[in-house]
């Protein structure tokens, strides 16, 4: 079974029904430390591993793999992009979210796949730049005096 590797340990917490929280503190870690495991940015010790693989029924081998290859993958995508943030998360995870369910996607096409990544970072990024300068009108006075300069 191929796993989707930005979302496996979401997943896998997701499907017994907990939030980070919870698992954090099954995990006698702190959430910030946990939600750093999840999402690749921090690497996990033996004793969370088999603690996690005990929590979400699954092997502590999976487990393992499944943070180095969301550390390996992290690690490649240091792009600007994957920096990006909307609405408090990772832009790479919405796109991956929203892109799941879409039943005409085709992953061996990659331009196909190119173009839809691009696109969907491409209308976020402008919701999120229009919905901070009406929260934020001061920014728009920040374009006007540069422009004018």
């Amino acid at each position: 079974m191929e796993k989707n590797v930005l979302m496996t340990l979401s997943q896998l917490r997701k499907n017994k029904n907990l939030t980070t929280t919870v698992v954090a503190k099954r995990l006698n870690i702190s959430q910030g430390q946990y939600s750093h495991i999840e999402n690749g940015t921090r690497s996990i010790s033996d004793e969370t591993a088999q603690k996690m693989a005990k929590l979400f029924g699954t092997d502590v081998d999976e487990v393992r793999q499944i943070s180095r290859d969301l550390i390996e993958l992290r690690g490649t995508l240091r792009h600007w992009l994957s920096n990006v943030r909307y609405r408090g998360e990772s832009l790479v995870d919405i796109i991956v979210n929203e892109l799941r369910y879409d039943r005409l996607l085709n992953l061996e096409e990659s331009e196909q796949l190119i173009y839809m990544i691009a696109g969907l970072a491409a209308e976020k990024i402008r919701d999120e730049i229009i919905w901070n300068f009406k929260e934020n009108p001061e920014h728009i006075n920040y374009f006007i005096k540069r422009l004018k300069e």
